[in-house]
């Protein structure tokens, strides 16, 4: 039977500027493999952006298919019901399933869409290959764990099923299913790959623990490739892309955390080293690293680490993230990937629950101290299920409703919406100025850090004029980067690699 994915891959930013073609879905192309080896064909529709009915009904009739399948993210949910809409419009009789984050975490508000048929929670491979197989030979689907099915007495709610707890049992993915020639990390000579599911913590902000407890097997829910196995997946992608005459001169890793567990991250690395050896990006938490293994890392060719510091105030940190981390396990963290030569991307969060001016500046000023190569500021959002939806909601700073379409949902008295886009959007200027004065000699530090600490918790700041004039700036220089990385990938990469050792 013949089967088609729509994978939405909109900017979560709504003022975005995305030009290119977007990025590779691990677990679609998961997905497909999986289907394809079971018999049945599997096409693709990538939406980066809005296209005109017209052209999405032109693809519907094109493919033909006996399944759509959806899959988004919270950010993109509310662009579904248009989608749906026009299928149903159109009298296409087909089957309508979704999947992935958002129809996991919050599966009533999707199936209760009157043109869901059904909603698949957790990974969908098996329990889509099940669909799949039964719908094609006209045989009862009714009762397919992990997936939620409307009928006309009702929903049925299946259980999860249990996890794949040997990831070196999935086939590789459909690494054919995706326009791999156009995808913006091919446009620099990048590949991305993940070779681990899940993860072992509990930060609030995170979909992991919410996910973790609806499988039988939970325990089991973070678990990696083998090395070997991995080097093979790594090896298959390379090759994939050779003779699709795309050049790849780095590896791109979207693992939650390459370094855990550190006995199979060093023999990972190991033979990372010894048989791929191309430099590569990771994410990494601080507190599951040390000298010898972030050495390793470098050997290895790690050029470039994605560290997770989320809030500068150990308070918000520590009760309402629930990341036990102090300030002196980030800053060695830091400076270990310093010393090593290995540059750092740091993730912040601005506009938690119970955030101030003041509060926002530590994270701001943790920044400053640590030295980042480079600090990212997202504005904080309550996905379903997760333990900081719950604080939020409990709180008052959200009601049972939450627009996933607006750029900040939280609704704080001490902390404004434009407070928080200013602490955001200027979070990287800010943290230069911190920078500056914490080189300062004692004393005339001391007197600079209590005037810019005034000044910049004084609700008497032009928050919105100076929000309007920064959002302009970043537009354009984004829409300039796009369009560099599209036009000329060389330059593109050129400069990345310059400023990455600036």
């Amino acid at each position: 039977m013949k089967v088609s994915l729509i994978y939405f891959d909109f900017p979560a930013d709504p003022k975005a500027i995305l030009e290119g073609w977007g990025f590779y879905s691990e677990g679609v192309a998961s997905i497909s493999t999986v289907l394809k080896k079971g018999g049945h064909k599997v096409s693709l529709l990538h939406l980066i952006k809005e296209i005109p009915k017209e052209k999405f009904l032109e693809n519907m009739e094109k493919e033909n298919p006996n399944l759509i399948g959806f899959s988004f993210t919270t950010d993109s949910f509310h662009r579904l019901p248009k989608y749906l809409k026009w299928i149903k419009e159109n009298k296409f009789n087909i089957p309508i399933i979704c999947g992935s984050y958002h129809s996991t975490l919050a599966p009533e508000e999707v199936i209760n869409i009157k043109e869901v048929d059904m909603v698949c929670i957790g990974e969908g491979e098996y329990p889509m290959l099940e669909l799949c197989d039964k719908i094609e030979k006209k045989e009862n689907y009714e009762y397919i764990e992990s997936l939620w099915i409307k009928t006309k007495n009702g929903i049925i709610k299946n259980r999860v099923s249990p996890l794949v707890e040997n990831l070196d049992t999935l086939p590789f993915p459909d690494f054919a299913l995706f326009d791999l020639h156009n995808l913006i990390a091919s446009k620099i000579n990048t590949a991305t790959i993940t070779i681990s599911r899940g993860c072992p913590y509990n930060c609030s902000y995170c979909a992991n623990h919410a996910i973790r407890k609806m499988y039988p097997n939970s325990t089991k829910y973070t678990r990696n490739r083998s090395p070997e196995n991995s080097i093979e997946y790594i090896k298959t992608l390379l090759k994939h892309c050779k003779d699709k005459k795309i050049n790849i001169n780095y590896i791109g890793f979207l693992d939650n955390n390459l370094s855990w567990p550190k006995e199979w991250s060093i023999k990972f690395l190991n033979l990372y080293l010894k048989e791929i050896h191309l430099p590569f990006s990771c994410n990494l938490r601080v507190d599951t690293i040390d000298k010898e293994l972030i050495e390793l890392f470098k050997k290895a060719g790690c050029y470039r680490a994605h560290v997770g510091v989320e809030s500068g105030n150990k308070e918000i940190r520590f009760s309402i993230l629930k990341r036990n981390m102090p300030d002196d396990v980030i800053k060695n963290g830091f400076n270990l990937f310093k010393n090593a030569g290995i540059s750092t991307l740091a993730y912040n969060i601005i506009g938690l629950p119970y955030e101030t001016p003041r509060t926002a500046l530590d994270t701001i000023k943790l920044n400053a101290l640590i030295k980042p190569t480079r600090s990212l500021a997202a504005i904080f959002c309550p996905y379903p299920a997760t333990e900081a939806y719950n604080i939020s909601l409990n709180a008052g700073f959200i009601g049972g409703h939450v627009d996933y379409s607006s750029e900040i949902v939280l609704k704080n008295k001490n902390f404004s919406e434009e407070q928080t886009r200013f602490f955001s959007l200027y979070f990287r200027f800010i943290m230069q100025i911190y920078k500056i004065i914490f080189v300062l000699p004692g004393s005339v530090k001391g007197v600079a850090e209590k005037f810019s600490d005034s000044l910049f918790t004084n609700d008497k700041i032009p928050y919105k004029f100076l929000n309007k004039i920064m959002r302009f700036y970043k537009q354009s220089s984004d829409s300039l980067k796009n369009k560099i990385r599209n036009k000329s990938p060389k330059l593109y990469l050129l400069l990345r690699n310059y400023f990455l050792k600036s």
